[in-house]
C-alpha cells in the first residue's frame, strides 16, 4: 500500500462496521479489492442522511450502525 496518511494507516474489510469503510464518511481512504485503507485517527464529516451522526465529525473507528458499503 503506497498511499500516504498523516498518522499511518490501517485496513479493514469492506463489510466491517466502521465509519472509515463507509461510502459516506468524508475522510481520506484507499479502496482496494476487498479492503479499505484509512487513517484510523482521522476525523471527518458523516454525509449519510440516515445516520444519527449525519453532519458531525466522527472518527474512522466510530460505528453508528448505518454504514453503506462501497
Amino acid at each position: 500500500m503506497s498511499s500516504y496518511f498523516a498518522n499511518g494507516s490501517t485496513t479493514s474489510p469492506k463489510n466491517s462496521n466502521r465509519c472509515g469503510t463507509c461510502v459516506y464518511w468524508g475522510g481520506q481512504k484507499n479502496v482496494l479489492v476487498d479492503l479499505i485503507e484509512y487513517d484510523m485517527y482521522e476525523n471527518a464529516r458523516c454525509n449519510n442522511f440516515n445516520s444519527p451522526a449525519y453532519g458531525q465529525e466522527v472518527s474512522a473507528e466510530h460505528s453508528c450502525g448505518c454504514k453503506e458499503d462501497f
